[in-house]
């Protein structure tokens, strides 16, 4: 994991982005008390972008910063002036960009770095497997939705459109 940056840089390169024209901080590797996820902030838009992981020497590991980096990016790529991804960004929006870039993680254009031998048979089942894992999020997205489409004004409303989406009418 020692050389992470250079990996994920030259895959970047792949799509045209050249993560050394960002200002992404990686803070990596494990310390006492630090998270076990991994995050993206923003610091500020098209300025300043940090992210926060705590991986171990795993190929696993690298979903994780793919998955950053792609968030990392689209903070970077964000027009300002587009009101509609820019306003709020929702789950939807920012989830999809960061989870296309670390669905790599099974995509030869990423492994072949890795491995020699012809593997692409278990990463075509690893990547099926994971897409099928990905079904238990349909409800999130439901609720993200609901959020968007109705007017939050006190605490009570999130709890509300929850109990409405998961368990039909509810009278709270």
């Amino acid at each position: 994991m020692s050389n992470y940056y250079n990996i994920i840089r030259d895959f970047f390169l792949n799509f045209g982005i050249d993560l050394d024209k960002f200002n992404i901080t990686y803070d990596m590797f494990p310390r006492k008390n630090k998270s076990e996820w991994g995050y993206n902030f923003s610091i500020e838009t098209r300025n300043d972008s940090r992210i926060l992981a705590n991986v171990k020497n795993q190929y696993s590991e690298f979903k994780v910063l793919l998955h950053e980096t792609g968030h990392g990016v689209h903070s970077f790529l964000q027009d300002p002036n587009e009101l509609i991804l820019n306003s709020g960004i929702n789950g939807i929006v920012t989830e999809g960009i960061a989870n296309l870039f670390g669905s790599f993680l099974h995509d030869e254009l990423f492994y072949k770095s890795f491995f020699d031998e012809n593997v692409e048979g278990e990463f075509r089942q690893m990547a099926e497997y994971e897409k099928l894992s990905y079904l238990r999020f349909i409800g999130n997205i439901f609720f993200d939705h609901e959020l968007y489409r109705n007017d939050v004004t006190s605490l009570y409303n999130p709890s509300h459109i929850y109990a409405q989406l998961f368990y039909g009418r509810c009278n709270l």
